[in-house]
């Protein structure tokens, strides 16, 4: 007889995501370094990792990173698992590309090579976590818009930050602190009329990923509206970290247009620090769900002796005959149990 065998396929999606995690793991540390040699070089000033400024923004990321790696190596398809882990991914790089600019072109500590292009993503790579934001907050739980009809705004929410970050790199004006002084190596000479209409996109497509969080926000509150039983548990959560996103999204536009850094900051902290602990909420009643689903389809012993003590608990209340009590008791025990042996103890009234 002809024996055919299965080979395993490896998790390449599990090996992916932990791979990613542990290069935002490695980035982290390459912050920290270069941090320090930002101090020895005379300029404190300089180093972002700091306890209570982006510290708490690069945690944040590390746990956003975590959860996505989490989700991918159990739910590869799911979209919300790669978005996750790739918002956490850039908050590093940016923290590690503002410093790795500024050894350079600020302390004094080069030269090194693409310390121009480091201070472009770190002037223009911020858009990509608004983004992933607003994506994370339209997809779930399902891993697809509410509709249809959301397409249209999903392929403009997707490339807004991508017009944003080439309208930027082909500006001829400096960036922005602290790298008022450097211009992008991309930069084009195009006069002012082409420059005034690049800094018109540039303008609309920063604010339109600050409307798709919100945008995510309410299309989130509207299914959680809609959703029943176990879709409307999931959601739960979510919906309340995406009424907090729409407040921090707000406070980060306030915070931009002010010129106040804090209100910005800490906006910004707010629901990167919320959103990875309410997605990971969203899986777990899920769980419950399919391994009942299972339960009944291959382990029916398990399901069927759940059944049964449920039913006896129902039948209990009517039960008034202590012998007919026992005996059911005792089926029960050995339906579900199976001993060896059964004995029945009952305490005699004083």
């Amino acid at each position: 007889m002809a024996v055919t065998r299965w080979a395993r396929r490896p998790p390449w999606p599990a090996v992916a995501g932990w791979g990613l995690w542990g290069l935002g793991t490695l980035v982290f540390l390459a912050v920290a370094w270069v941090n320090e040699l930002l101090r020895r070089a005379g300029r404190p000033d300089l180093a972002e990792l700091t306890l209570g400024d982006t510290l708490p923004l690069l945690l944040a990321s590390l746990s956003s990173a975590t959860v996505g790696a989490v989700l991918v190596s159990r739910r590869s398809r799911h979209p919300v698992g790669w978005l996750l882990l790739g918002l956490g991914l850039s908050l590093i790089a940016l923290g590690l590309a503002q410093d790795y600019a500024s050894l350079d072109l600020l302390a004094g500590g080069g030269p090194l090579p693409g310390a121009r292009w480091a201070a472009l993503f770190s002037d223009t790579g911020w858009v990509l976590w608004p983004a992933a934001i607003g994506f994370i907050l339209l997809l779930t739980p399902t891993g697809s818009p509410p509709s249809p009809r959301w397409r249209w705004w999903v392929w403009l929410t997707a490339a807004a930050p991508l017009l944003y970050i080439l309208a930027e790199a082909l500006e001829r004006s400096p960036m922005d602190p602290p790298f008022g002084s450097v211009v992008s190596p991309m930069a084009l000479s195009l006069g002012e009329p082409a420059e005034t209409v690049l800094r018109v996109i540039d303008w609309i497509a920063a604010l339109l990923t600050q409307v798709a969080i919100l945008a995510g926000a309410g299309s989130l509150i509207v299914r959680f509206r809609r959703a029943r039983g176990v879709e409307r548990l999931q959601l739960r959560w979510v919906a309340l970290a995406a009424i907090l996103a729409g407040v921090a999204a707000v406070g980060v536009a306030a915070g931009t247009v002010t010129g106040i850094e804090a209100l910005w900051l800490w906006s910004s902290y707010s629901y990167i620090v919320v959103l990875p602990l309410a997605v990971a909420a969203v899986f777990q009643p899920a769980r419950r769900r399919i391994q009942q689903v299972v339960d009944r389809r291959f382990n029916r012993h398990r399901y069927d002796a759940a059944r049964t003590i449920q039913a006896f608990s129902g039948r209990l209340r009517q039960h008034l005959d202590l012998d007919s009590l026992s005996a059911e008791l005792l089926a029960v025990t050995d339906q579900t149990m199976q001993p060896t042996t059964m004995s029945l103890w009952l305490r005699p009234r004083r």
